[in-house]
């Protein structure tokens, strides 16, 4: 196609090039496009195996806090064998922050867990990794878990091995058991005695449906003394668990820590060795100071005492651990007792302690100046 010009002369059309630039420029807009774009990582080869469990202890105790939760120590071997190119060189590859996820579940074989708590953890695993790896994981009921029911726990081992996709994958899978998981709500009544359990020596030991053998590690009484297993009056306690997970003793005994001296009735005295049962709070004994002008000494002996011991029979206590009795026994040798205002001697070994008098069962009498009266009237 050709135009006319103003002098007549032909020239050809011109068509208008546009400069490349704008090509370069969405050359360029892809290129940064696929820079951009997230490329896929390749999956880092790790692996997780061999999962381990360790339940260091094993029951559940509402009223101690640190015993409200299952702590479960779970192990596992951690390793990775991956090359990576630098330079000409086929070396291992660098850490990689890998996310780890542990799941710990307890209940009974083939029926819906009761309990489920995972974990996540990130651990940094080299190319050419070989360790251990240890964790706890806490397992927090939301009720009473039946400690007669046999449990059993099972810990799942997942990692992210591809960081692009961020999935976690299975590595392994173990169970463990069968367990009995005790859980007491923390109330230990002792008969009409209601204490609080603090906390326990030893994991209990089952004996029979609802019924557990316990050593008392410390518990309160309501009289806020203390109570304990000790070497004078060592464990357990057999116990019996009602639905609410409180605990009634059936037997055994704990030591009642505390001052021994007390003023009751008239009496000032000391107590022994003061234990808990389901009978309520007994002594071994008591000392009691005798009143002014009495005294009492073993048969044989010349000088007189105005203490004296109970043997040969426990006395019971009140609350205030006051020896109210009844109380009764037999002393291991004949004792004898005198007064300032009678001169008469009562011998004999049974006694008794009844709401606060001291007694000997069917004494023996002796008038004390029976020779010198004779020698009297016979002069």
């Amino acid at each position: 196609m050709k135009l006319l010009t103003s002098d007549a002369r032909r020239r050809p059309l011109r068509t208008p090039v546009r400069s490349g630039g704008s090509c370069l420029a969405g050359l360029l807009a892809v290129a940064l496009l696929a820079w951009e774009r997230p490329v896929a990582a390749a999956p880092a080869e790790i692996r997780l195996a061999r999962p381990g469990l360790e339940i260091p202890v094993l029951h559940l105790l509402e009223s101690q806090p640190a015993r409200t939760r299952l702590a479960v120590q779970v192990s596992a071997t951690v390793t990775r064998s991956q090359l990576c190119r630098s330079g000409n060189l086929l070396l291992p590859c660098p850490a990689q922050a890998t996310p780890v996820r542990i799941t710990v579940t307890v209940g009974p074989q083939g029926l819906r867990p009761r309990l489920t708590q995972s974990r996540e953890v990130e651990i940094a695993v080299a190319g050419n990794a070989n360790f251990h790896l240890n964790e706890t994981v806490e397992l927090d009921p939301d009720a009473l878990l039946d400690g007669d029911e046999e449990q059993q726990v099972t810990v799942v081992l997942e990692h992210v091995d591809d960081l692009a996709t961020g999935v976690f994958v299975e590595d392994a899978r173990r169970s463990f058991g069968p367990f009995r998981i005790p859980h007491f709500s923390g109330v230990l009544r002792f008969g009409e005695v209601v204490t609080a359990l603090q906390s326990l020596a030893a994991d209990p030991v089952w004996v029979s449906k609802g019924r557990w053998r316990i050593h008392v590690d410390a518990a309160q009484a309501p009289n806020g003394r203390s109570l304990t297993h000790t070497l004078a009056v060592p464990p357990t306690l057999l116990v019996d668990r009602d639905a609410r997970g409180d605990l009634s003793v059936v037997s055994g005994a704990v030591e009642v820590l505390g001052g021994k001296a007390f003023e009751w009735s008239g009496w000032t005295g000391v107590r022994g060795l003061t234990r808990l049962t389901r009978d309520g709070f007994v002594a071994d004994w008591i000392t009691v100071q005798l009143p002014p002008g009495a005294g009492w000494r073993p048969v044989g002996e010349r000088r007189l005492d105005s203490e004296f011991r109970t043997a040969g029979g426990d006395v019971p206590l009140n609350l205030d651990l006051d020896p109210v009795g009844p109380a009764s026994g037999t002393l291991p040798t004949i004792a004898q007792f005198f007064t300032e205002t009678c001169p008469v001697e009562f011998s004999g070994r049974d006694w008794s302690w009844r709401l606060g008098v001291l007694s000997l069962i069917a004494p023996d009498t002796r008038f004390v100046r029976q020779t010198h009266y004779q020698a009297t009237v016979a002069a």
